[in-house]
């Protein structure tokens, strides 16, 4: 992870979702080992509750360039929905480092030859 990434876990009180240190201990390391593979600038993420029975976590992460995702994830257990949404998170972060390293390269490359005979 790096120095300048922040996390942030939040509940929504709307429903009555008290806040959970035990959920809290329980994601932030996994976060933590998500959020090293690549660059994000914040993720935060919401509990909730749907429907009475339906738990949802909801994840907005901000990367660079400009570039928000926003994924959920709803299950009947919030544990489980935490597994769940933890490796999207990780493969978004991926993709997005992978078109950021991509990114200057093909753009420096394609200027170069653009136009120019190639032998």
């Amino acid at each position: 992870m790096t120095t300048d990434t922040k996390i942030e876990i939040r509940f929504d009180h709307r429903n009555n979702l008290k806040d959970s240190e035990a959920l809290k201990a329980y994601t932030k390391p996994k976060l933590v080992h998500a959020c090293e593979h690549g660059h994000a600038l914040k993720v935060s993420l919401v509990f909730s509750i749907q429907d009475q029975k339906f738990h949802q976590v909801e994840a907005l992460i901000h990367m660079p360039r400009n570039v928000t995702q926003k994924i959920q994830e709803r299950k009947f257990d919030m544990y489980t929905a935490v597994d769940y949404i933890v490796p999207k998170i990780e493969a978004v972060i991926r993709k997005n480092a992978d078109q950021m390293s991509n990114y200057s390269h093909q753009s420096a490359c394609r200027s170069q030859t653009f136009g120019r005979p190639t032998h």
